[in-house]
């Protein structure tokens, strides 16, 4: 796992891949106590999927795992309704923000990204409604989203 990490920080996507990927071989990563290692192995591996080889459906995969192993991320759901989002299934992306926002919980910044707890939620909500030309909706979610921040330069 370590080795893996090492890997992403260098940038050495393919070299993390599957290093991640040896970690789901070893039966002790499937043992109650190491359930953060495991839903941090299927968080990157959801990752490096989506942004590294642009395979959706695998990426969609580990993000599922990570929420059969614990529902209670808002993590997984934020990265499913992302890739939703970009696949123009708004309404499906809308029910993943909500669904998150009502069973998540803040668990560790080193599992979880730190925008997906203030901000991300308004800001997928704001794409996803600009998706259904629901206009209102989105402004409101977009507004939300910039109070949290202000900075954010794919809202303004």
């Amino acid at each position: 796992m370590l080795l893996a990490r090492e890997y992403l920080l260098k940038q050495e996507y393919d070299n993390a891949l599957e290093a991640y990927e040896k970690c789901l071989q070893y039966a002790d990563i499937y043992e109650p106590n190491k359930k953060l290692v495991l839903c941090e192995t299927y968080g990157r591996l959801g990752d490096l999927y989506y942004w590294h080889r642009h395979d959706l459906s695998e990426s969609v995969k580990y993000f599922n795992k990570w929420i059969e192993v614990d529902r209670t991320y808002r993590e997984p759901y934020f990265c499913l309704a992302d890739i939703y989002n970009n696949k123009e299934l708004y309404p499906l992306a809308i029910g993943l923000v909500t669904t998150g926002l009502v069973v998540g919980q803040r668990h560790y910044d080193w599992v979880e990204r730190k925008d997906n707890w203030i901000a991300k939620s308004e800001e997928l909500l704001c794409y996803s409604y600009l998706g259904l030309k629901d206009y209102s909706n989105a402004i409101v979610h977009g507004k939300l989203a910039l109070t949290h921040d202000p900075n954010n330069i794919t809202l303004l």
